[in-house]
């Protein structure tokens, strides 16, 4: 089932398997994924500011209606508080932002429109439910086109070899391989997958990047490895930890005895 309109909290409140939870399974242990789905993180900064350039590329007309500049005042003082106190209360269910982020938010969202171009004139942030009998699987594509998902990501370091690292040890592979095959199951055709990747400061360099047919495999296959894990781990109603073995040195020891 694709839905077009799901608000998050309603998404967030489904009880379906998603990527953060296989990704952890995988990463860590299905215990840690285990403690993650019982207790949900709060939203940190980065994920709220993260949250927000997503907006700013879609759609900069809804973004100004959700946010507002805070005004510079000492809250220390009565009339700092008053004014503080009179700008929530013009402004309320918005986000504040300070005149930086705010600038640096419409700068990266122009950044993306320019750079990414027919990539972000699809629908946005559609979720796929997928229903397995007893279990269900869910995702939230960024944006989805006709055979194709686009997924943004922020970072540091735009570069072709670090956003591959990244893609390793942040997961992005899994998330490319699991909505992969989420859209095949909804559509029963094969999918491409893109990221659009823009760092965080000037100049904002922006860039588009196709997961090849390897990167995706291994991403279902992971993903598969994990659903089946933590079923098991359910229908045992025990969720592992770290498996016990031998440890050794890592490979990058190995030129410092050549």
């Amino acid at each position: 089932m694709l839905v077009y309109d799901m608000p998050e909290s309603e998404y967030r409140a489904h009880p379906g398997l998603n990527y953060s939870l296989l990704k952890t399974v995988i990463k860590k242990s299905p215990l840690h994924a285990w403690h993650e789905k019982l207790n949900p993180k709060e939203q940190t900064e980065a994920m709220r500011i993260g949250t927000l350039t997503h907006l700013a590329a879609q759609d900069m007309e809804s973004y100004s209606q959700t946010t507002c500049r805070a005004p510079v005042v000492d809250r220390r003082t009565k009339a700092g508080k008053e004014e503080w106190a009179r700008f929530c209360e013009a402004n309320e269910g918005k986000t504040a932002l300070t005149a930086e982020d705010d600038e640096r938010l419409v700068m990266m969202g122009q950044v993306i429109r320019d750079t990414a171009g027919p990539l972000v004139d699809n629908p946005f942030e559609v979720v796929s439910i997928v229903e397995k009998g007893e279990y269900s699987l869910k995702g939230r594509f960024d944006w989805l086109g006709e055979d194709y998902i686009v997924d943004l990501k922020t970072t540091t370091d735009a570069s072709p070899d670090a956003f591959a690292k990244a893609s390793w040890n942040f997961g992005y592979y899994m998330q490319a391989g699991f909505y992969c095959a989420l859209a095949e199951k909804e559509r029963c055709i094969d999918h491409s997958f893109f990221w659009i990747v823009i760092e965080k400061e000037p100049p904002y360099a922006c860039v588009v990047y196709k997961a090849n047919d390897e990167l995706i495999e291994r991403g279902k296959q992971d993903a598969v490895r994990a659903i089946q894990m933590w079923l098991k781990c359910s229908e045992a109603g025990h969720f592992n930890g770290y498996m016990e073995g031998e440890i050794g040195l890592p490979s990058w020891t190995e030129k410092y005895y050549v």
